[in-house]
């Protein structure tokens, strides 16, 4: 028998790319030097003598094998040594650095206009740890005292008042016989302290705006944050409550003369009770001395009979009740208000020289008597109303009147005949016509009398139902007013005399019924206007709904590269907008119109 021996000797060469080629020599030369090399890729069984032959040419290599193993664990130690160095060192850099970060450096001043850019747009700040502004007192020291240090971030809250557990949901009326008073008494105790606290974070020098709403609470839980709040009353400049109208109308901590600085009241009675006490105790807690802007909405207009107000120190009223933001001045969302007879209100709007802006849903009853209103600062009226208010109307003197905002929810109206003193005037800048009935050949006869009209918006309310009208039974005055071809070659001045020169928002409310133009006749409209042709102020603006423009909108390229704002809808959705390079493509884009 034969031993071949083998002395294998590896070669270690500093050199990265050089190791890498002698680790493969070294493999390749093992290979090499292997007496049964041809049998790797063969079934066959070798013999005893051959399997000693193997294991005396394989010793080496294994003691080499065990030999880089115990190096990789010594070299796997040391870079678990350095990786944990690194990772130390790293956190501590990180910490370090953390001092120079973009966060840190930002000035304290403009840190608290990003907190108050951050609270709600359309409401109030609410006591809610994870939203502005109690989230900023969470994040580390500095911010909560800058918080804290911002007077504006606490100058409005909107208080919920609810009697109901938080652990389950279930309304504590529930507990009634099991000493429930006394638990949600001190529940809401440590809620008013919270809005204490939150106000008077105010300061002095701000101006508190409040909102307080009684979801479904008693009257004694409801003055308690009534109580919390006029500890502040002389800093109060804006409130809003709404409430059962029982809980409003009661005398209870409310007096004039607690709100020295309250300048704008909006009261929603959510629902009529205790009103038999009113004949004999008007209300008297609403004379609040610098009281401008007032808004009311309630399901009794007989109200308004009750509360004891300096009318004639009103800049603006609002008697159509509108629900949303009392920022928002929505006629249309107060359908479920009463009407107020126009006769009566007109002898309390005879004091109100200094009314700016008014808003009414009015009723006017036959044989009514109206008396003279000279309103010489009116800038702004809505109107919303079942029937003619004419006679309200031709009694009212607005002079500086700009903006009429109509609402006829009833059919058969006149425009040009209920409104006809206001369009005289030749001032109305800005029109928008809600109506059930499709609007007549009479608001012709308006627009003629709008010369520096600049905005004009008119639709149909969604109600509205004019398939039974039938043409050839219709007075000249009653036909039905088409926005066609002719009415866009009116306003484009090509007929040489133009209409609404300075018109620049142009809004079609419905495209089903009363819009009927021509696409040719729309681009040359556009294309006029745009020029500056005869004097005519360019567009701005102009919504429509037209289901047949769909397909062509893209046309429309050429004629808007002037920055005017065109979109095109259909049944409340959008389908093109320049302003935005939006196309109508498969489904509808977004709602626009809700």
């Amino acid at each position: 028998m034969v031993i071949v021996q083998c002395s294998y000797y590896p070669i270690l060469i500093p050199s990265q790319s050089e190791q890498t080629r002698a680790n493969s020599a070294t493999e390749d030369s093992l290979l090499v030097a292997f007496p049964y090399t041809s049998l790797l890729q063969s079934n066959y069984i070798p013999t005893d003598e051959e399997v000693l032959e193997i294991n005396a040419f394989l010793s080496q290599p294994t003691k080499e094998l065990g030999m880089l193993a115990s190096e990789m664990t010594k070299l796997q130690i040391a870079l678990d040594g350095l990786r944990q160095r690194y990772d130390n060192l790293h956190n501590q850099v990180a910490l370090c650095r953390s001092v120079t970060s973009l966060a840190r450096r930002i000035p304290s001043e403009i840190l608290s206009e990003i907190f108050c850019m951050s609270l709600p747009t359309n409401g109030y700040p609410v006591l809610n740890s994870w939203l502005p502004p109690l989230i900023f007192m969470h994040i580390c020291r500095r911010w909560r005292d800058i918080a804290i240090s911002t007077p504006k971030l606490w100058s409005s809250i909107r208080i919920e008042v609810l009697d109901v557990r938080m652990d389950g949901g279930a309304w504590w009326s529930d507990y009634e016989n099991s000493g429930y008073p006394s638990i949600l008494e001190t529940w809401h105790n440590r809620r008013a302290l919270l809005v204490t606290q939150w106000l008077r974070r105010a300061g002095n020098n701000v101006s508190l705006s409040i909102k307080l709403c009684n979801v479904d609470a008693s009257s004694e839980s409801f003055n308690i944050y009534l109580n919390s709040i006029l500890s502040l009353a002389p800093f109060i400049k804006s409130l809003s409550i709404e409430a059962p109208s029982n809980y409003l109308w009661s005398s209870g901590p409310l007096q004039a003369t607690a709100l020295p600085g309250l300048q704008s009241l909006f009261l929603q009675a959510v629902r009529l009770e205790g009103l038999s006490g009113f004949d004999t105790q008007p209300i008297s807690w609403l004379c609040a001395p610098s009281l401008k802007r007032l808004r009311i909405r309630t399901n009794d207009s007989a109200i308004v009979l009750y509360l004891r107000i300096n009318w004639c120190q009103l800049t603006h009223l609002d008697l159509c009740g509108s629900s949303a933001d009392p920022t928002q001045w929505d006629v249309a969302a107060s359908s479920s208000t009463f009407p107020v007879s126009s006769g009566f209100l007109s002898q309390f709007l005879q004091t109100c020289e200094l009314l700016v802006e008014c808003r009414l849903h009015l009723v006017p009853y036959n044989d009514e008597i109206h008396v003279p209103m000279h309103l010489p600062r009116l800038l702004r009226l809505a109107i919303k109303s079942k029937s003619d208010v004419r006679p309200f109307i031709d009694m009212l003197n607005a002079p500086a009147l700009r903006e009429l905002d109509v609402h006829f929810y009833a059919k058969g109206l006149l425009l040009g005949n209920s409104f006809n003193r206001l369009f005289l005037s030749e001032k109305i800048e800005t029109l928008v016509v809600d109506t059930v009935d499709p609007l007549r050949s009479d608001f012709l006869w308006c627009l003629r009398h709008c010369p520096v009209l600049k905005s004009l918006d008119f639709k149909r309310h969604p109600d509205s139902d004019t398939y039974g009208l039938e043409y050839a039974n219709l007075t000249d005055d009653m036909r039905i007013f088409e926005l066609g071809d002719t009415f866009l070659r009116q306003l484009s001045a090509r007929d040489g005399h133009p209409l609404c020169p300075l018109l620049e928002d142009l809004i079609c409310g419905d495209g089903r019924i009363i819009i009927n133009f021509s696409f040719p006749a729309l681009i040359d409209f556009i294309e006029h206007k745009q020029s500056g042709a005869s004097s005519l102020a360019k567009l701005k603006k102009f919504h429509i709904r037209r289901s047949e423009f769909v397909d062509m909108v893209r046309m429309l390229d050429p004629v808007l590269s002037d920055g005017i704002s065109f979109n095109v809808y259909v049944y409340g959705d959008e389908l093109f907008d320049n302003e935005a390079h939006l196309y109508y493509d498969g489904p509808f884009i977004h709602n626009a119109y809700n």
